[in-house]
């Protein structure tokens, strides 16, 4: 019997198939989708072949995906960060021009 079917035997006896889908799925959320391209089977398989897991042009596009959904996401926090201090901003300012100081920490409490 060929080696890679005593292993996919074996890896079949210790693990179910919903398992193996339940696994793949939480890589896939953890990984934004960079583990797709490959499952615990074929790892398995290239492992007793001797062959590399990863094809490594693939790894390069998807990590160039996650890098610009990182700074995307950055830019939009950044942007809601600007935008609070601007609003703070025109708030004080609004504020200071109240002749009194406590009405001006109503209007900032009611506004903000």
């Amino acid at each position: 019997m060929e080696i890679n079917k005593i292993i996919e035997e074996q890896f079949n006896n210790v693990i179910s198939e919903e398992e193996i889908n339940e696994i793949t799925e939480r890589a896939s959320e953890f990984t934004y989708g960079i583990s797709d391209s490959f499952g615990i089977k074929d790892i398995l398989s290239s492992t007793t072949k001797g062959e590399s897991i990863f094809n490594y042009d693939q790894v390069i596009y998807n990590l160039k995906d996650l890098l610009f959904w990182e700074i995307k996401d950055s830019l939009v926090l950044c942007v809601e960060i600007l935008s609070i201090c601007i609003i703070v901003g025109i708030l004080k300012g609004l504020s200071s021009s109240f002749a009194s100081k406590d009405t001006a920490k109503i209007i900032l409490l009611v506004c903000s």
